[in-house]
């Protein structure tokens, strides 16, 4: 989760590939994950290699990941 814990970071395969997915709350009007109704999924970090295992900094401005199983990448977070 980033620190607000309104957005949800996580690995899936889409399309045979492996990449970094980002989920938030769609409705302003439903603040937790547990009650949403709801949830808008995009993909964060797609590209043709494989993404794993993001990790976000406690002050939510990079995510660290996995590249191929074997290279630590880091980026800077659109939150």
């Amino acid at each position: 989760f980033a620190p607000d814990g309104k957005t949800l970071y996580y690995s899936a395969e889409r399309n045979g590939s492996w990449d970094i997915m980002k989920a938030t709350i769609a409705r302003k009007e439903e603040p937790y994950f547990y009650a949403s109704t709801v949830i808008k999924e995009e993909p964060l970090i797609a590209t043709e290699k494989e993404e794993f295992q993001p990790k976000v900094s406690p002050d939510g401005k990079e995510i660290a990941y996995l590249e191929e199983r074997n290279t630590l990448k880091i980026c800077k977070s659109k939150l």
